[in-house]
């Protein structure tokens, strides 16, 4: 989206899993890349609190690898306390996902 991570936050596992935070505008734009599981959710989770009072997260699921039902849930819960998580440009195995689960619509999946 143009602009340049200004944090990258690894996970313990060797390039199974970051996060990169850059900003859209005015809103906050989280990039997860790779395996996306329950261990992986909780860096995610940390960094998605960060911004909850933003009005909006954007998070780009364009390069998660695999997308685990514990991360889609733990993103709805934060839905429901009240962080405005919209998840953009879904890779196929993420969106299988989110709509296997009925998150899609709940998490307002979108291609851009």
């Amino acid at each position: 989206m143009g602009s340049e991570p200004f944090v990258t936050i690894a996970d313990s596992r060797p390039s199974d899993f970051a996060v990169d935070v850059t900003r859209t505008g005015s809103l906050p734009l989280i990039q997860p890349k790779g395996l996306l599981d329950g261990p992986a959710g909780k860096p995610l989770e940390a960094t998605l609190l960060e911004f909850a009072s933003a009005p909006e997260v954007l998070l780009d699921l364009s390069e998660v690898r695999q997308l685990d039902a514990a991360v889609v849930a733990m993103l709805l819960r934060l839905r429901e306390q009240g962080v405005r998580v919209r998840c953009i440009e879904p890779s196929p195995a993420a969106e299988s996902v989110l709509q296997a689960t009925g998150a899609a619509m709940v998490l307002a999946l979108s291609p851009v």
